[in-house]
């Protein structure tokens, strides 16, 4: 199987498509409760499909994906079945309430005079709780007694059900799906020939041109979605079935586990697409965003700065083999990265201590996330580094491992610490009259003791044992667990760093959906142009700095991720230790690029230097060229 021979990429896969469709829905559940795009009555059950997309995404990303890799075998264990089922059940009710939408489009469309009686509030609510209470009944055999194949099972499909487990399990775990997806496909077909109806009879009608040419586009519109959605389900529902015959294990894996994993994304992105009270807020935020961006006042310009998500958790993959042969080529690379990363940082830490950029309060979480990056920059300086070039074994011995581990515990607390910043940037956009309570003085300096006792606590079990694979093993990656190291410390050296990246993108993704809405507002203040032509540059170099760091965040996290399938040792170095000592540096970097209230002095040196080596240059070329005159002038006298 391919989850046991490559769990790596299959995690990575998985993961990747599970985030992807955890923001997707995310996105669409945001919509649906703030912004009221399907109304009241059908807006729950969008919400109920939407929660329970989210709790599927959730298993895929902090279930299957951390579980394939620590122990596969765990998955097919009764308790890792049961897991299993209930992922199963929580696809069962998403289909559930798919049948429920497209039940809905059809009445609203064929009945349209009783649409209010049959999906009332209450209806409605019934009708969504016999969707839970239906797929629940359904799944409870298996959950007591899960000995039907699941999908995750390519050595028999699930379409074939096995004599121990009973009629009534083989049964419903093959038609409950199967017939909810036939029926809703139905539906979807009827609606779309009720549709060419209403388009023929509002032909007839003398409605005015442009009218009758909007509704057209509407009504094309929804039946280009419905189609869409029709041909997806069918796919994917004759994919993960006939791709269990298939051979080859990668394509096996790709046309079942992967395939359930990405439906979530793919269903979420043909809503988005064809939705235009979804789409064109999308579009409109992507083209404001750096054009239109918000107009922050005073010291609120200092509260809203942080710095990009670094992926340092996941990126201490390090060829042994390098180290070992070439010691001091990469003891100087990392030498001068971390030289690099702590020159930057402390520039950045300074400007926070001396020039006050960020202000007391919120400067508070800058300084003690500058004092992590400062002692992790110096644990590369003064002892991965010199470790290297005198003793590499050194690194492997009891003590040398628990000095990495502790290189780790500052890598979550940066983490932490980021996250904090992202949750304080969110609260004083959406709730910037509770601001000064949420993080006053005291909050936030609960908040950053948290974010140490929190990481302290969770990495204490591997710095006393330190059995968990470390930054440099590559032969043992860091997403890798040890049997004899417990479940909980490999579970929680994997899940602290996801857990918290995850968080902040989330947090992230929610305060840029925020963001639009105060432009919205204030476009429609009378306010001065020169206001805000200076504040709308002010927030572009912001939105740029935003993006700069996702950018670098994405591109440090894939090369060190699929750095170490790299077989030239040197490259595979470069692109696993080496990269994520840069990290640092380029983490302090950005700040001090895009913020301008640290690069102002910078700037001012600079161009004042250049203008004094500029001026000795002009006076020392007029001075030669006068001495060079004088002489010719005494030449000719002569």
């Amino acid at each position: 199987m391919f989850l046991k021979n490559s769990p790596v990429v299959a995690a990575s896969f998985v993961l990747s498509s599970s985030v992807l469709g955890l923001c997707a829905n995310g996105f669409i559940l945001y919509n649906v409760l703030v912004k009221k795009v399907f109304g009241k009555a059908f807006g729950r059950i969008w919400i109920s499909r939407g929660i329970a997309y989210i709790v599927l995404c959730s298993f895929f990303a902090l279930y299957l994906a951390p579980t394939t890799i620590i122990d596969a075998d765990f998955l097919f264990t009764t308790s890792g079945r049961r897991l299993l089922y209930a992922m199963v059940f929580i696809g069962n009710t998403v289909l559930g309430h798919t049948l429920l939408v497209a039940i809905n489009r059809c009445v609203i469309i064929t009945l349209p005079l009783r649409y209010k009686n049959i999906f009332s509030l209450q209806c409605t609510n019934i009708h969504i709780t016999l969707a839970w209470i239906i797929c629940a009944l359904a799944n409870i055999p298996s959950m007591m007694h899960p000995c039907h194949p699941t999908i995750l099972e390519s050595d028999q499909p699930f379409v074939f059900g096995k004599p121990e487990c009973g009629l009534l399990v083989n049964v419903l775990e093959i038609t409950v799906p199967t017939v909810i997806m036939g029926v809703t496909v139905v539906v979807d077909l009827f609606t779309l020939y009720k549709i060419g109806d209403v388009l023929k009879i509002r032909d007839k009608l003398t409605n005015p041109v442009g009218s009758r040419r909007h509704s057209k586009q509407r009504e094309v519109r929804l039946c280009c979605m419905i189609l869409t959605q029709v041909i997806f389900g069918v796919f994917v529902y004759f994919t993960v079935t006939i791709g269990n015959f298939i051979e080859q294990e990668f394509i096996q894996f790709l046309a079942t586990t992967f395939m359930w994993s990405t439906a979530q994304l793919v269903d979420a992105v043909i809503v988005i697409l064809f939705v235009r009270e979804m789409n064109s807020d999308v579009r409109h935020r992507l083209s404001s965003t750096l054009s239109k961006p918000i107009p922050w006042e005073g010291h609120i310009v200092k509260q809203v700065r942080r710095t990009t998500k670094t992926f340092t958790q996941f990126c201490a993959l390090e060829h042994l083999m390098f180290l070992r042969n070439v010691p001091i080529v990469a003891a100087a690379l990392i030498l001068i990265a971390g030289v690099l990363g702590i020159v930057v940082n402390a520039f950045v830490l300074y400007a926070v201590l001396v020039k006050k950029v960020f202000g007391r309060v919120f400067g508070r979480i800058w300084i003690s996330r500058g004092v992590a990056y400062i002692v992790l920059c110096s644990m590369f300086i003064f002892y991965l580094a010199p470790a290297i070039a005198i003793d590499t074994d050194f690194l492997f011995s009891t003590w040398g491992r628990r000095i990495l581990h502790i290189s780790m515990f500052f890598c979550n607390v940066v983490l932490a610490h980021t996250l904090l910043i992202a949750i304080n940037r969110c609260v004083i956009i959406t709730l910037p009259l509770r601001y000064k309570r949420i993080f006053s003085p005291l909050c936030t300096y609960a908040f950053i003791a948290l974010s140490w006792i929190v990481c302290a606590a969770c990495m204490a079990p591997s710095i006393i044992d330190p059995c968990h694979p470390t930054i440099i093993e590559s032969e043992d990656s860091l997403i890798f667990g040890r049997p004899e190291c417990g479940l909980f410390v490999n579970i929680v050296d994997i899940s602290l760093p996801t857990v918290n990246m995850g968080a902040t993108v989330i947090v992230d993704i929610f305060s840029i959906f925020k963001v639009r809405d105060i432009v919205r507002v204030r476009q429609k203040l009378s306010e001065r142009k020169i206001v805000r032509r200076r504040c709308q540059g002010s927030e572009a170099k912001l939105c740029a700095m935003i993006l700069v760091q996702v950018v670098v965040a994405i591109f440090v996290y894939f090369t060190i991720t699929f750095g170490t399938y790299i077989e030239n040792e040197f490259l595979q170095f470069l692109a696993t230790t080496f990269t994520w000592c840069m990290a640092q540096f380029l983490d302090g970097l950005i700040v001090v690029i895009f913020i301008q209230e640290i690069n102002s002095g910078m700037r001012h040196r600079l161009s004042s230097t250049i203008s004094t080596i500029t001026t000795i240059r002009n006076v020392s070329s007029s001075s030669s060229f006068n001495k060079k005159k004088a002489a010719e002038n005494g030449v000719q006298k002569r």
